[in-house]
């Protein structure tokens, strides 16, 4: 067997490591680099401000969907809590789960339900803003 490379023991380790740690302590001959004075970095500022005032945020908040229109935000809620409510019925989630019983599909078509939940929220923003 020809091994490139062979990993020491941890019998071996143990004592070099503590021989290291013990002459780091030996002190006055080491020679410390000056210190600098501490600087804070400077920072751009790449995000927008998000806070609003009043009863609800500006369309800027919905970032790529701050021109889609209200209605379409509403109409993907109501067709994503059906699909997704659909899926969590037939995905048989509430009764004992087997391998046989569990169908991908409608596992991953329930996680619309909390897209739904997003959609609705988005379309409120809109039909607040006038959109």
């Amino acid at each position: 067997m020809n091994t490139a490379f062979v990993a020491p023991s941890v019998g071996y380790a143990a004592p070099t490591l503590l021989a290291s740690k013990a002459t780091s302590f030996r002190g006055a001959s080491v020679a410390r680099p000056a210190a600098r004075p501490a600087t804070l970095p400077t920072t751009t500022r790449m995000v927008e401000d998000t806070f609003w005032e009043g009863g609800a945020p500006p369309s800027k908040v919905l970032g790529v969907g701050k021109n889609v229109p209200g209605a379409l935000f509403l109409a993907l809620s109501v067709v994503s809590l059906g699909a997704g409510g659909y899926c969590c019925a037939e995905s048989n989630i509430f009764n004992a789960l087997t391998p046989e019983s569990v169908n991908p599909l409608f596992v991953a078509g329930s996680l619309l339900v909390p897209i739904s939940w997003g959609c609705h929220v988005a379309a409120w923003i809109q039909f607040k803003n006038g959109k």
